[in-house]
Parts: C-alpha cells; structure tokens; sequence
C-alpha cells in the first residue's frame, strides 16, 4: 500500500490538530464526569476533500463555522454567503460582533425564561391552594390540557427549561 507524501504545511496542520486534540482531551481530563467533548479528525486526507492544507485554511474553515452557528442560534437560520470573498480581518470582526449578539441574545433569554418559570409556578401554585391538591397532579392536569405526552414537549410549550418538569412527577400523579 502506497504512503501518501504530505506536503510541510499540511504536516504543519496535523500537528495543529494533533495539539487540539490534546487540549481537548485534557480539559475533559480535569473532570471527566461532568465534561465530554470532540475534536477534529487529525485524517489529512478527509481535511483535502475539503480542500484544508494548511492552519491559515482550518483556522478560516473553524471561524465561518463559528460564525454560520452563532447566526442561526441568535436568528434561526444560518449565515449564508461566500467567506472565500471575505478578509480573515472581517471574518474575526463579524464573528466579535456575532459574539456580542449571542451575549445580549443569552441575557434576553435567561431573563424570559425566568419570567416563564415565575408565571409557570404561580399557575401551578394557585391550582395547588384552589384544588387542594399536591403539586404532581397539577402538572399531569396542566399536559394533559395541552394534550402534551412528553415533558421536555409540554417545557416547549410553556417556554420552560427543557428538562424543567421532572420525569418521576407524572409517577407521582399516576
């Protein structure tokens, strides 16, 4: 079998993935029951079927990902355009400025979904003292009203915190 011949910034960027790799299995080293992780390949063939032979290229691959993804978790949808005819200088600026928006974005939804929560929990308060009964109940009588079979569904719904609604509470009611 014929060993293919990498060229040296190609050897360059496998020691660049290699030394990721590293950091990544090391920041899971420090607490492996809380922290999980991936990487990326360190495959040099499977990085030229995206035509990345150097660092410049994955450091550029790695930043318009970023930046497709921090889009479409602050609008919905993914930034669609062609990176080729952008700057590393503007691709670092739009991805600071995306930053920015996921932090305000972030704020805006922690303070909704305390809100939610809040509203969420005077409801089932206000049934639990009117009904005089326990606090499972009111949740199974609230999905079922929704016609909601599954927790995380009836959290959507109610623009609570998925996994908010305890799994063992609808035991509790049944």
């Amino acid at each position: 079998m014929h060993q293919p011949i990498y060229s040296p910034s190609q050897i360059l960027l496998l020691l660049e993935l290699e030394a990721n790799k590293a950091k990544s299995l090391a920041w899971v080293a420090e607490d492996p029951e809380n922290r999980w992780t991936g990487y990326h390949t360190t495959d040099l063939d499977h990085w030229a079927e995206y035509s990345i032979f150097t660092v410049e290229q994955y450091n550029r691959f790695n930043i318009t990902t970023d930046i497709s993804e921090l889009h479409k978790e602050i609008y919905g949808v993914k930034l669609r355009t062609n990176f080729d005819l952008w700057t590393t200088a503007e691709l670092e600026k739009e991805y600071e400025s995306l930053e920015r928006q996921f932090d305000d974005h972030a704020k805006v939804e922690a303070e909704r979904e305390t809100n939610s929560i809040s509203e969420f929990e005077a409801a089932v308060s206000r049934l639990i003292t009117e009904q005089d009964v326990d606090r499972a109940t009111v949740i199974k009588w609230l999905m079922d009203a929704e016609d909601a079979q599954e927790n995380d569904y009836f959290c959507y719904c109610n623009d609570l915190p998925y996994g908010y609604i305890d799994k063992d509470i609808l035991k509790e009611a049944a």
